[in-house]
Order: C-alpha cells, then sequence, then structure tokens
C-alpha cells in the first residue's frame, strides 16, 4: 500500500487535475447554516432554517512564484480540490485572488483563497 505525506498545501482544477502546491501559514474555517429569526404572531419568536451547512475556508499560500499566482487567477470561478497537510480534502470554488509581494523576495508572492465549498462528486 502506497503511502503519501503531504507537506504543502496543494490545490488541483478538478476538471484537469493541474496543480499548485505551495506553503501554507493559516487557515481558518466556517461552517454555517442559512437562517434567521422571525416574529409571529403574539410576538412568539421562531427560528427559521434551510437545510445543510455551508463550508468557507481561508488559505494562505506564502512564497509562489508569478507563474503560480497566474494559474491561481485562470482558475477563479472553477471548482478545485484542496488538500492540506493534516489529510483534509475540500471541493471548493473561489472568486478572486487578493495578493501581495513579501520585501524579502522579488519573485515571490504570497496570496489568500477564500474557498467556498460546494457538493463534487468524484469520477462522476
Amino acid at each position: 500500500m502506497a503511502l503519501i505525506t503531504l507537506t504543502k498545501l496543494w490545490i488541483n482544477l478538478a476538471e484537469t487535475g493541474e496543480s499548485v502546491a505551495a506553503q501554507s501559514n493559516s487557515r481558518t474555517a466556517n461552517r454555517s447554516s442559512e437562517g434567521d429569526v422571525r416574529q409571529y404572531a403574539g410576538g412568539r419568536q421562531r427560528a427559521v432554517t434551510t437545510v445543510g451547512l455551508q463550508g468557507k475556508y481561508v488559505f494562505t499560500l506564502v512564497r509562489i512564484s508569478f507563474a503560480q499566482l497566474r494559474k491561481l487567477e485562470e482558475w477563479v470561478g472553477q471548482t478545485v480540490c484542496v488538500r492540506d497537510n493534516r489529510g483534509n480534502k475540500f471541493f471548493g470554488v473561489y472568486f478572486s485572488v487578493p495578493w501581495e509581494e513579501p520585501d524579502r523576495e522579488p519573485d515571490e508572492y504570497n496570496c489568500t483563497i477564500s474557498l467556498e465549498e460546494v457538493t463534487f462528486v468524484e469520477g462522476g
């Protein structure tokens, strides 16, 4: 049996399998449900929610090349698979690629991906 140890954050375009791998120095996650509280007759308060949880994950990739940055920009709005060094796998889509240039390295960039989770069937 093969064993794979991931030391970086991997982002794969779901359609082709093309990938970008980079170190990541932070990740935040939020799983929530759509809903609100409504007021009814007699002042009663009731929660109204939708079924299912929505996941949003924010990853910061550090010291990526200009070519990797452009590839991530090309994938905006397309389904990607993100795998991290803890064995987690997320399918989702992101809509922007904000980036910055660190002072120490002129040819490296840091960028943040805000991934919104989608339902995806592998091999389908």
